[in-house]
């Protein structure tokens, strides 16, 4: 499973960025969106990124950003 972190202004380039390369966003995670920017792309909360699963951040903010990897 492929899961983008973060629905704000990083988001959709990361998710195209994958397509281009052949790899689909299964979900995002945010703790606090409902809406997902990608048509049919499911959002989900940190706590429910599944084991296994690749995350590519996508949040500008350097502290954030570290906080969220480091989680």
């Amino acid at each position: 499973m492929r899961v983008v972190f973060g629905v704000g202004d990083y988001c959709l380039p990361v998710a195209e960025l994958l397509a281009s390369l052949g790899m689909a966003t299964d979900a995002v995670a945010d703790d606090r969106a409902t809406v997902c920017p990608l048509p049919g792309v499911r959002v989900i909360r940190r706590e429910e990124i599944p084991d296994g699963a690749t995350v590519y951040v996508a949040i500008g903010d350097a502290m954030a950003r570290r906080s969220i990897v480091a989680y």
